[in-house]
């Protein structure tokens, strides 16, 4: 029984971090653009 608990939290987990990952690549992704245009106007 403890183990299946315990691979439950690791797949949750594992999903935790990859859906983090995406989203943190995903906002760098979206943000470059308008950084790059507000460093150029200077």
């Amino acid at each position: 029984m403890a183990t299946t608990t315990t691979s439950v939290k690791r797949s949750t987990l594992l999903l935790d971090i990859v859906s983090h990952i995406v989203l943190i690549a995903g906002s760098v992704l979206m943000i470059a653009p308008f950084v790059w245009m507000l460093s150029t106007s200077l």
